[in-house]
């Protein structure tokens, strides 16, 4: 199985509220502090597992609205699209 290298996520939170944001300053979706130590903890779950599957990495307990907050900023890592430079730091 081919497994990508581990992004560098020294600066998740950062780039989690910039992807939360348009470029036009508006917030789509504001962290409270209990979902920041959740995702916070997420990320250290995957950086133990080294990126391999695991049960700890579902969150059934995010409200829809985070959910697809997080499903929309992703969509604007893609290539071509607003925050597409937080792709290329994963490499």
């Amino acid at each position: 199985m081919w497994r990508l290298p581990l992004p560098d996520v020294g600066d998740a939170l950062g780039e989690l509220v910039a992807a939360f944001t348009r470029s036009d300053g508006q917030v789509n979706y504001s962290l409270t502090a209990q979902e920041k130590a959740i995702i916070l903890d997420v990320y250290g779950k995957y950086d133990e597992a080294k990126g391999q599957s695991t049960l700890g990495l579902l969150l059934p307990n995010l409200s829809d609205a985070l959910q697809d907050a997080i499903f929309e900023a992703y969509a604007q890592v893609q290539k071509g699209k607003r925050l597409q430079a937080l792709s290329l730091t994963a490499s």
